[in-house]
């Protein structure tokens, strides 16, 4: 697995935050990003709601299905069962422990009023975007955060490659799923 950017933020919002809600289009490495933490730290429960007997139980007695959950879990594809953001925030209410909830979604659940109001000033949101070049080159990138510092761009923050290579790298993009095709 490619070391995500993003990674170190999860790992600061885990330590202050009840629920971390990792955001991203399909295909951005959000299960894998889930499931690799899931190595790391294996007293996480990993659960998705792409498995059809795990939404039909959240979706018939979503209260139910939060109580009995162990915690700390990650729950993946959340948008498809909005009906258990009220009782996870009830969850949190009463155990505020950072790093109960890990979340995944690709839909925005700011946009659906009740599931922003639920979990505000309980969750951290987070966007997974696709890879980066830096990401798929196993470096860090400077470039951005020299633009935003307004620092000179200096040898080394632009590397030179050349058209085609240029092509390339905007041919593959930076899905996941189209790297290994």
């Amino acid at each position: 697995m490619l070391q995500r950017r993003i990674q170190e933020k999860m790992f600061n919002a885990l330590e202050f935050m009840p629920v971390v809600l990792l955001r991203g289009a399909r295909q951005t490495g959000k299960t894998t990003l889930t499931k690799f933490l899931c190595t790391m730290f294996p007293e996480y429960t990993y659960l998705t709601f792409d498995h059809l007997p795990t939404l039909v139980a959240a979706k018939n007695d979503p209260i139910d299905f939060i109580v009995r959950l162990k915690k700390p879990v990650i729950l993946d594809e959340v948008q498809r069962v909005p009906e258990i953001f009220l009782p996870i925030k009830s969850d949190v209410d009463e155990n505020r422990q950072p790093g109960r909830y890990i979340l995944t979604g690709s839909a925005d659940p700011l946009l659906i009023p009740k599931l922003g109001d639920s979990l505000a000033g309980r969750m951290r949101l987070l966007n997974l975007w696709p890879l980066s070049q830096g990401e798929l080159a196993g470096t860090k990138e400077i470039f951005v955060d020299h633009i935003f510092d307004r620092k000179p761009l200096e040898t080394g923050v632009i590397s030179k490659i050349s058209k085609d290579n240029l092509l390339d790298r905007i041919l593959q993009g930076g899905y996941p799923s189209v790297m290994t095709m």
